[in-house]
């Protein structure tokens, strides 16, 4: 019997391949989660889940691709509890993605204030 093995791609290559895109960066990330609304993800010990956070999911607006969750690791997101208390446009470090069973899962080592404050909303059109 022959099993027909199928070849992953991770990081840059699936992020061009899924998304069309080499960086998350390319998207203009907004960050729509603060501290208090991001998502605790738990570290597990032999399958069994501890009480030890190893991580937080954050929501991201990519400008043309919709939102995300990104991980990103905790002790990151806890030593830096005063940047994630406003919506705003930031930088991924180290963005990556990976694939699972035909899911994207998306993680960064850190996130940082965007350097140019971009527009997080269209401006109000008028129309007569």
């Amino acid at each position: 019997m022959m099993i027909n093995k199928t070849q992953r791609k991770t990081g840059s290559q699936l992020m061009k391949a899924e998304l069309g895109i080499n960086s998350l960066n390319e998207a203009n990330p907004v960050l729509l989660s603060t501290f208090d609304t991001m998502t605790p993800v738990f570290e597990y010990v032999d399958g069994q889940r501890t009480d030890t956070v190893a991580g937080y999911k954050a929501d991201v607006l990519l400008s043309g691709l919709g939102v995300i969750s990104v991980k990103l690791p905790a002790d990151k997101v806890e030593q830096h509890k005063d940047i994630y208390q406003e919506l705003m446009p930031i930088t991924f470090v180290d963005d990556d993605m990976s694939e699972v069973n035909g899911n994207l899962y998306f993680k960064a080592s850190s996130v940082k204030p965007a350097d140019s404050k971009q527009p997080t909303s269209r401006p109000a059109i008028d129309v007569k």
